[in-house]
């Protein structure tokens, strides 16, 4: 309860993945309750209020505000909406929490400071990692001078920054070389200000520059010496692909702490009463103990919080949950709790000024914003479009578009975000439209004019329910606007995981029906088999002009070479392969599969029709990995796992899910489903063959090239 007895009624504006922590943080404290969302994707707001029993969804921030009721709102937009945001909820009288960083602008974040002091309001900026339970140890030792007198502190962040490789490429943190810092190195900023204050100097260093798909540049690779009074500093950021760490070390005259963020651990090291080599083994040996203690403390963490919502949860979850509670905190301080500095708007401010310090030192030097460089979220190509993409923005439809605008056709492309990806091709040709599958308005606004579609389409659910209302009604309502259009095609682009493909699959052609044990498949398979079934009864009832497609494994550039299709990668170093990995996979470059998209366009007589794309198999899993390892020269551990050990950790995780009346638990794990990841079907895509002219690239040295080195090289690069 707040002060006066009353509950925080909270509301988030946006609601991406963060808000899921968030709402997970909610729950822990007793004293707050979500009460609205707002998301400009109302249908992504709706999914999220309806699984934390929020009724109240908004479209916009001001719609939001204007309707009152909310005591405290929670800004989890990217960061350049943030100062806009906060502004007209303090104007309002609301109390704002923001996710880090606080603003791009240092003058807008001291204005936030100073408008929140005018209206006695609180302003809070989540550091999350500032609160994670290992650092919290590191404070709580160096408060107590376990560690003596601070002499240096060391900050390694080392995590791919994924944007720079897959998109999208007009995110916050590529719109200027120096936003990375915003972005990411805030995090550990945020820990160099909260251990040592503001650093005297600054010496900073940005290499292994890459170029952007479309223009611009961003920086991997970030080294920065600094030095506050005595103690010195050194932070580093590596954002390719690798192993990942987030490792802070503290050294001091009696001793080091070592903050392990990505494996929830903390160890501090000093000397201990025994002699010089006895030293040496008691401490190694104690560093052991609490080590093995904090892995099993984090396992059963997770395990517990399954089950009990009050339970410490996964490190990244509990480090926002930590951070949360300590701003509601703060909101009581009125009652006697001190205010915690880390989560004020004052330390924000600082952590913003210094990352924008550190990028003037850098000199690299401001680009233009992406969206001035990649094209506008709507364009007017030369001539009218008659052909809809959407799923445009993803792989293979990128793809698709590339290959439609060099044949010299008209695209249009409708996407959440049109400038998630960087289109080649003749601009003139391409119009790009905003907007929503989801949304009928949306939805009849895109079909103005044309003639074929794409349905390349997909999202990222969590439950089948999500899985219903945003891909499978969404599919509804699009067969029922391309009738009432007069579209001449529709393409849909289903997947081979609606096949049963484990052992005894045999050979599988365009005529094989879907897996008759669908219904306890994947969610993902199981959502891709009911859109193929509902526009098939579109076809045969009502003449919807409709052609299924069925890509396979499908490789090639602009991919990740760590293929889900392959195996379950732990990064690149680790590919566990399910079965023997022995037997040959239904592989196909990009490229191809986007020529049988294009064939498709005007051919006549193939309405009602599915087709397998599928190269003739060449690769296993095994030798999968091994080219990986011949191209780069890395170790990969490519590790054999049965079907059962991943069938039992998934009933075990399901038993859990039924306990807690997860909304995903009406499915039913089964051994079936870890079974057809073994991909023991031989495809036949014959029909492709003959009807499109289709010749996929079959010889193995050319798959291997195009389809393995190619997208190592671009990821690696």
């Amino acid at each position: 309860m707040s002060a006066d007895g009353r509950t925080w009624r909270v509301a988030f504006i946006g609601a991406g993945y963060i808000s899921a922590y968030h709402a997970e943080a909610l729950r822990a404290l007793p004293g707050a309750q979500l009460t609205a969302v707002c998301d400009a994707n109302t249908a992504r707001a709706r999914a999220l209020a309806d699984r934390w029993g929020c009724e109240r969804v908004h479209a916009s921030p001001a719609e939001l505000l204007a309707a009152g009721g909310i005591d405290v709102v929670h800004v989890l937009t990217p960061p350049d909406a943030h100062a806009a945001i906060a502004r007209a909820a303090l104007e309002t009288g609301v109390h704002v929490l923001l996710e880090k960083p606080m603003a791009p602008d240092p003058e807008a974040c001291a204005q936030l400071v100073a408008l929140a002091a005018e209206r006695e309001l609180v302003l809070g900026v989540s550091h999350n990692f500032l609160f994670a339970e290992p650092y919290e140890q590191l404070r709580a030792d160096l408060a107590a001078g376990r560690l003596g007198r601070l002499q240096h502190v060391s900050v390694s962040w080392k995590r791919e920054l994924a944007e720079a490789t897959r998109g999208p490429f007009d995110a916050f943190a590529l719109r200027r070389p120096t936003n990375v810092l915003l972005e990411v190195g805030v995090h550990s900023l945020a820990h160099l200000l909260d251990l040592v204050g503001e650093p005297e100097r600054l010496d900073v260093v940005a290499r292994h520059p890459i170029d952007l798909p479309g223009g611009g540049r961003c920086y991997r690779s970030w080294q920065v010496h600094a030095w506050a009074g005595e103690t010195s500093v050194d932070l580093h950021w590596l954002l390719g692909p690798g192993f990942e760490e987030h490792r802070l070390e503290v050294q001091g005259t009696l001793g080091s702490g070592w903050v392990d963020l990505a494996n929830d651990t903390y160890w501090l090291d000093r000397a201990t009463r025994y002699a010089f080599d006895f030293d040496r083994f008691h401490r190694v040996r104690r560093r052991g103990r609490a080590l093995l203690r904090q892995a099993r403390r984090t396992l059963t963490g997770y395990a517990l919080s399954k089950l009990w919502s009050g339970a410490r949860g996964e490190p990244y979850g509990d480090s926002i949950r930590r951070s949360v509670s300590c701003f509601y905190e703060q909101l009581e301080a009125a009652a006697g709790r001190p205010p915690d500095a880390r989560i004020g708007a004052s330390f924000g401010r600082r952590v913003v000024e210094l990352a924008v310090r550190i990028g003037e030192r850098s000199g690299v030097g401001e680009l233009e914003e992406a969206a001035k460089r990649a094209a506008p979220a709507a364009s007017g190509p030369a001539a009218r479009p008659r052909i809809l993409v959407l799923g445009g923005t993803g792989f293979i439809g990128r793809e698709l578009v590339r290959q439609l605008l060099a044949a010299g056709h008209g695209v249009r492309v409708l996407a959440r975000n049109p400038g998630a990806a960087v289109f080649e091709g003749p601009r003139s040709r391409l119009e790009l439209l905003r907007g929503d599958l989801r949304s009928r308005e949306d939805l009849t606004e895109a079909l103005e004019g044309i003639e074929c579609v794409y349905h390349l389409a997909k999202t990222d659910a969590r439950s089948f329910a999500e899985y219903r209302s945003t891909d499978i009604e969404p599919a509804r309502m699009l067969a029922e606007l391309c009738l009432e259009h007069a579209v001449k095609r529709l393409v849909f682009t289903g997947t081979i995981d609606s096949l049963y493909l484990g052992p005894g699959a045999g050979r599988v052609s365009d005529e094989t029906p879907l897996d008759p044990g669908i219904r306890n498949r994947n969610n993902y398979a199981r959502a891709k088999a009911e859109i193929e079934a509902l526009l098939s009864g579109y076809h045969r009832e009502r003449g919807l002009p409709l052609v299924i497609c069925r890509p396979a494994i499908v490789i090639g550039s602009g991919g990740n070479p760590c293929h889900g299709g392959i195996g379950i990668w732990n990064g690149l170093g680790v590919c566990q392969i399910l079965g023997d990995g022995a037997h040959a996979l239904p592989l196909v470059l990009v490229e191809d599969v986007a020529a049988a998209l294009v064939a498709l366009l005007d051919r006549p007589g193939v309405e009602g029709r599915t087709y397998n794309l599928s190269a003739p198999p060449s690769l296993s899993a095994l030798e999968y990995v091994h080219e990986i390892e011949q191209h780069t020269g890395f170790e990969i551990q490519a590790v054999r796992v049965s079907a059962w050990r991943f069938f039992l950790a998934d009933l075990a995780k399901w038993l859990v899910k039924l306990a807690v009346r997860h909304p995903d638990a009406s499915r039913r794990p089964t051994l079936r489903d870890w079974r057809c990841r073994e991909q023991h079907a031989a495809f036949d895509s014959a029909g492709a063959r003959r009807d499109l002219g289709w010749e996929p690239v079959a010889e193995r040295a050319e798959l291997i090239e195009r389809g393995i080195r190619r997208p190592l090289d671009e990821w690696l690069r």
